[in-house]
């Protein structure tokens, strides 16, 4: 019997010191979602893996218009500096559309605006899709750097097959705004300068902007929803991109 007693008072000493693993595990990862934007960035990002784009009934039939080279490189100074190049298959010169995709600066790929570059490709333009450094690993203003590097690129490496004075930078929800700004650098020299993004562009060769649902104004990115969950997590996906926990006022 004793020897019984003493297995069952081991038994619940080791499930005390168990316990007080797991509410210690509890506290440091609750302290790390507090104190870090990272494990909300990881999930928002897994959200938009795949993209929600869907494809039209015939678009089988697009592919006969254009062609595509896909995950070809651009040099940059940083990491995920790939792009797609679609190319319509008529002989006279088009407008050249560079995109830049969405993902709340933490999510999000190029593979995810495939099938509106095709569409578009097939419909008379030639698209640049890009991939980009993504926040946390990355942060502001790295997006934008890349776009210069990727620009710069694309006069360097296909000017004899693309029209490179009159292109339209476009994007969706976080690329939107990324593009926007760009446009805006390459416009103010001022401006270029106070957030020190290099002037690459003339800008007689931009032709426009297309912008799907951009937060333009970065200091309500946690405003856009009415779900609090999902203000919190846009806060710090904002948080992940700025590199400053109180990014709205920095």
């Amino acid at each position: 019997v004793y020897g019984d007693e003493l297995k069952i008072k081991r038994l619940f000493e080791r499930l005390s010191s168990m316990k007080k693993r797991i509410a210690g595990l509890a506290i440091a990862a609750a302290a790390y979602c507090y104190l870090s934007p990272k494990p909300a960035s990881y999930i928002v990002r897994a959200a938009f893996k795949n993209g929600l784009a869907t494809a039209p009934p015939n678009f089988h039939t697009l592919r006969a218009h254009y062609s595509v080279n896909r995950n070809l490189r651009y040099r940059s100074h940083f990491s995920m500096n790939t792009y797609d190049l679609f190319v319509n298959r008529t002989k006279q010169q088009k407008p050249l559309i560079i995109w830049v995709h969405g993902g709340a600066y933490v999510g999000g790929d190029k593979e995810d605006v495939a099938i509106y570059a095709s569409m578009l490709a097939a419909n008379g333009f030639d698209v640049v899709t890009m991939n980009y450094a993504l926040a946390p690993e990355a942060t502001y203003p790295t997006p934008l750097l890349q776009l210069a590097e990727l620009y710069t690129h694309i006069v360097t490496h296909h000017a004899d097959t693309v029209t490179i004075n009159n292109i339209f930078f476009a994007g969706d929800s976080a690329g939107a705004q990324i593009a926007a700004q760009f446009v805006v650098s390459q416009l103010d020299k001022s401006y270029a300068k106070k957030i020190k993004v290099r002037q690459v562009v003339p800008p007689a060769s931009i032709a426009g902007t297309i912008l799907c649902c951009g937060p333009y104004d970065l200091a309500q990115l946690d405003t856009l929803g009415s779900n609090k969950w999902l203000a919190a997590l846009l806060h710090r996906a904002g948080w992940a991109y700025m590199n400053v926990r109180h990014w709205q006022t920095s």
